[in-house]
């Protein structure tokens, strides 16, 4: 277990349920909060005044503290601030046990190399993430906000946290810019750049648009001119209403000259989907059209999160609308700027295992260079399991994904691959299976297998099983349907991290994201081998690379 320099001990009040008030002028711009995973919860509340301005539940350290989190209170300094604690157990405490400073306080030393910490996907530096929010490009940087507990590593207190990169692969993480307010908790969004100044922000301001989750919920937008700081305004964009629950996305449609929110709620009653709404600044939004989805159940369609945005058809002249929902399924159509039509419905994104949903909330990036369309999703990589109670962090990203839109057989459908910014972490050249040696991989695989083979590949202790009779994709044993490419070739495009695995086929058409399969530590090898008639693979390709982490 790590336990932080900033731990600080604390007497118990003995009283079941117990209150406290401290007030202190903070010396700096943030406060410690020291964390002890699965403590009893504290409320802490602070005022400025008759102003309440910060509001957490924290599992705050009676004992030993797993790590410290970083309360900001920017502009703050040097007030009169009354901390108030409520809840079971409170720690009694006085101004001297509150500890500030004008940066945010370190993490525990060496947290990246936590055994259960990804290298290449993106993980919160400290407590829990989810949802990722806010995906878009300005001004040479990637901007990825993401829904954030900075105290704990459960979910709760949601905040946004805010990560920015130069290439989508190395990440520098500034904190958190929106917290929880009067209005709610901070759900998820989008993000967008005002080139044209439609919402009297300022050229080119970054506005964020997200869901306050208070009662009712309310659709907000928050904005910023430098890309780091971000001020809220204060009216709802959308009130609370049953048919517009929560989760905005917002695009830019340029017919029209007007902007574009997909929310998910209640469209009918008991019947979820998408509410579209339109504005021409970005404050002041009218109800377009809706679109239905399915009844409040494990049948759900359209649920949550919706991710809305136009393709061009490849190959072709034409472009078609896609919108997207949190879990697997996806809809093709056309848009007028008010009315999306459906022409193909319940289009899955993923091949989940055994029933798993293992990633979750899908978004794009808005205003990408060149026109690319690049996703990621949360992925459910779980520092907790097995009963661990000393991690700094939980969940993470998928890898950033770049779409594109294919007439098939079957019609249009979407293709993924990992982008090819990736390629930055190769180190040095690809070899065979059996020359390589290491931890994180990259693996390319193809072949054409007969009707009764069986194609194996031992990724580090991870079995990847084809079986060409049942056309099933297995890892470690659990099975999922698996289709040849339109040549009868099998083709998976691998990336194996610290924890997690994610796989492609080599055709885009199929993914398969497992970041709750962790490969054998004392493993650095990669293998293949094939069973069934004499001859049960032809035309075998294999490569692999050693992938440098991205953390370090």
């Amino acid at each position: 277990m790590q336990t932080s320099r900033f731990a600080i001990a604390f007497s118990l009040v003995a009283a079941a349920a117990t209150a406290g008030t401290v007030t202190v002028k903070p010396t700096g711009r943030y406060m410690a909060v020291p964390v002890e995973n699965g403590a009893p919860k504290v409320r802490l509340e602070v005022f400025d005044g008759a102003t309440r301005v910060a509001y957490d539940d924290v599992e705050w350290a009676r004992g030993m503290t797993n790590w410290t989190g970083s309360l900001d209170l920017r502009g703050l300094a040097g007030r009169a601030l009354e901390f108030r604690f409520s809840g079971n157990d409170v720690p009694e405490l006085t101004a001297a046990d509150l500890k500030f400073a004008e940066a945010p306080f370190p993490a525990p030393k060496g947290q990246y190399d936590e055994p259960w910490r990804p290298q290449f996907h993106f993980t919160p530096p400290l407590g829990w993430n989810n949802d990722p929010n806010g995906l878009s490009y300005r001004d040479g940087e990637w901007h990825m906000f993401y829904q954030h507990n900075p105290f704990g590593v459960r979910w709760g207190n949601m905040h946004w946290g805010h990560a920015v990169s130069k290439d989508l692969v190395h990440w520098n993480d500034f904190g958190d810019v929106i917290a929880p307010d009067d209005h709610g908790p901070m759900f998820s969004g989008s993000a967008v750049v005002d080139h044209g100044n439609t919402s009297g922000f300022g050229k080119g301001a970054h506005v964020l648009i997200y869901t306050a989750a208070g009662r009712p919920h309310t659709q907000r937008v928050a904005w910023s001119l430098d890309g780091r700081n971000y001020a809220k305004w204060p009216k709802a964009a959308v009130e609370g209403r049953p048919d517009a629950n929560r989760d905005p996305k917002v695009v830019w449609y340029a017919p029209g000259r007007h902007w574009v929110m997909a929310v998910y709620g209640e469209v009918e009653k008991g019947r979820h989907g998408v509410s579209l709404f339109a504005s021409k600044n970005l404050k002041d939004w009218t109800l377009a059209s809706n679109v239905p989805g399915d009844l409040f159940d494990e049948g759900k369609f359209l649920y949550e999160c919706p991710d809305f945005f136009e393709l061009p058809i490849k190959g072709e002249t034409g472009t078609r609308w896609v919108l997207t929902a949190a879990n697997r399924q996806y809809a093709i159509g056309t848009f007028d700027g008010r009315t999306f039509v459906p022409e193909t419905t319940r289009l899955e994104q993923t091949r989940p295992v055994g029933g798993l949903n293992p990633v979750y909330a899908w978004q794009s990036f808005s205003d990408a260079p060149g026109g690319r369309r690049i996703q990621i999703a949360w992925s459910h990589f779980d520092s907790l399991a097995g009963g661990r109670t000393d991690a700094t962090s939980n969940q993470g990203m998928t890898l950033p994904m770049e779409l594109s839109l294919v007439r098939t057989a079957d019609g249009l459908r979407l293709a993924r691959f990992p982008v090819k910014e990736l390629e930055s972490l190769r180190a040095g050249e690809a070899t065979a299976f059996k020359a390589f040696e290491g931890e994180l991989a990259e693996v390319e695989f193809a072949c054409t297998p007969v009707a009764d083979a069986v194609v194996t590949l031992d990724l580090r202790g991870v079995k990847i099983e084809y079986d060409a009779v049942k056309k099933t994709l297995s890892v470690n044993g659990r099975a999922t349907a698996w289709d040849l490419d339109a040549a009868g070739r099998l083709g998976l495009h691998v990336f194996v991290d610290r924890v997690g695995l994610e796989i492609f086929s080599l055709d885009g058409f199929q993914y398969l994201p497992l970041p709750e399969i962790v490969p054998d530590p004392a493993n650095r090898k990669l293998s293949w081998r094939a069973a069934g008639a004499k001859k049960p693979v032809r035309d075998v390709a294999e490569r692999a690379w050693r992938l440098k982490s991205a953390v370090r």
